[in-house]
Order: structure tokens, then C-alpha cells, then sequence
């Protein structure tokens, strides 16, 4: 799975190349409908490239045989360093299922040495802002972390609201 991820990076990044449209002026005259458009396929290929590169951390710890887990009900497996889901990322349906499908051993420890310890709020919203925040200063001092995480959860609280207004 990752020799294939890789392969559709190359592709991709032969025919969009970010460094060549992000950076050349030219790209601020196009229209709004192209800009965006090739802002999704450059994404796609950034994504690409962090699948990649996940898929084979994954798979050099499986080789290692530091990612065997046993369960206390006898049963194994070999996801102990599981970061991704392709396959829940690439048929995605909510905004809980962006971000449960990466980051997803960082997610579990923060949803249990973090989020467990924040139950005494009894505030959710402000429970997520502080995760947010312990997650940006874990990745670093870099914006785009800050405004990822941040934007994490009005899409989680607009996703559930579009998910009641639709069963209802």
C-alpha cells in the first residue's frame, strides 16, 4: 500500500508541482473556481506524500516487531504504531472521520492522558480547545499547526450539526 501511495504521489506531483504554482504570480490572476480547484488536487498530493511516509513508518516497526500488541483476551495484532487509515480517509463521509483516520496513535494517547483528565470541566468546547492547544505546542511553534487544530472544531461541531439536521 505504500509503494502505491508513492507512486500516485510521483504522478501527481509531476503534473502539480506546488512550488510552481503556489509561488508564481501568475496563479493570483486565475479565477477563484481554478484556484480552488487546484488547491484540492495540491492537497491530495501533499496527503499522499504523509500516507506514504506513514504506511512506511508502519511497516518498518512491523519488521521490527515493535508494533505487536497483546491483548488481555489472548487475541494480537500488529497495529501498536498505527498512524493512518487509507482506506476510512479515502472514502470519508464526516468530519469525525478526517480526523480520526490520521494522527490516529497521537489521537488515542490524547484522548486518554488528556481528554480523560479535562472531564472535570464539564465543558466539552473548551475541554477541545485545550487538547487543541496541547496538540499545536506538541507539533511546534509553526502556524499552520495552530490554525489546523483550531480549525478542527468548528468542523466537528458543524459536522454534527449537518448530521442531526439530516437524519431529522
Amino acid at each position: 500500500l505504500a509503494v502505491l501511495y508513492s507512486i500516485i504521489y510521483l504522478i501527481l506531483n509531476s503534473l502539480l508541482p506546488s512550488n510552481l504554482y503556489l509561488a508564481n504570480p501568475a496563479f493570483a490572476k486565475e479565477p477563484f473556481w481554478k484556484k480552488a480547484l487546484l488547491n484540492v488536487g495540491l492537497f491530495y498530493n501533499i496527503y499522499k506524500r504523509y500516507t506514504f511516509l506513514w504506511l512506511l513508518s508502519e511497516v518498518s516497526c512491523i519488521s521490527f516487531g515493535i508494533s505487536y500488541v497483546k491483548n488481555k483476551d489472548g487475541s494480537h495484532h500488529w497495529r501498536g504504531f498505527r498512524n493512518v487509515k487509507p482506506w476510512e480517509w479515502e472514502t470519508m463521509t464526516s468530519g469525525q472521520q478526517i480526523f480520526s483516520s490520521m494522527n490516529c496513535s497521537v489521537n488515542i494517547w490524547m484522548i486518554v492522558y488528556i481528554l480523560k483528565r479535562l472531564e472535570f470541566l464539564k465543558l466539552p468546547l473548551l475541554s477541545c480547545l485545550i487538547m487543541s492547544i496541547f496538540a499545536s505546542l506538541l507539533h511546534g511553534l509553526y502556524f499552520g499547526f495552530y490554525h489546523t487544530f483550531f480549525l478542527q472544531i468548528p468542523i466537528l461541531y458543524f459536522d454534527r450539526i449537518v448530521h442531526k439536521f439530516i437524519r431529522t
